[in-house]
């Protein structure tokens, strides 16, 4: 029983190039698969988003799109 963070953090954290707006938890649940979608970049609300895991569920961590990249590394 872990919850996001705590995997997030054995994991290592995250790069540089992980969006972290669009993190997305799926989690099986009988013939159905629920998607969870998780926003971390409001400071405030991580703690509400530090799901309690599940054995099965899978973290989905999708990269940047270039567009935001490069305004990001733009001075």
């Amino acid at each position: 029983h872990n919850t996001l963070l705590e995997i997030v953090s054995k994991a290592g954290g995250f790069e540089f190039y992980a969006d972290l707006k669009r993190i997305k938890i799926l989690r099986q649940e009988n013939e159905n698969v629920r998607i969870t979608n998780i926003n971390l970049t409001k400071e405030k609300d991580v703690l509400n988003q530090n799901v309690q895991l599940h054995p099965g569920d899978i973290i989905i961590v999708p990269s940047k799109n270039s567009k935001n990249l490069i305004k990001e590394l733009q001075p």
